[in-house]
């Protein structure tokens, strides 16, 4: 679709899809090749080992809050 009307194709490396695409609702078609999928996947990977580590950081401050507590 950005070729065919001459626009530059930004991916949602999120949803592999272009993010021009979809904010109109325009059926993408972008193709990523498998290595580009793989570093999305990863980078995904990545962001969740992240948020877990976050919450267990919060988890173990609350258990050391409420030992104070007591």
């Amino acid at each position: 679709r950005c070729k065919k009307i001459d626009l530059r194709c930004f991916t949602d490396t999120t949803l592999g899809r272009c993010a021009r695409c979809i904010a109109v609702g325009a059926k993408c078609s972008l193709f990523l090749p498998d290595v580009e999928t793989q570093f999305t996947s990863l980078e995904k990977r990545k962001k969740r080992l992240a948020l877990a580590r976050l919450e267990a950081a919060t988890a173990q401050a609350r258990v050391e809050l409420l030992e104070v507590e007591d």
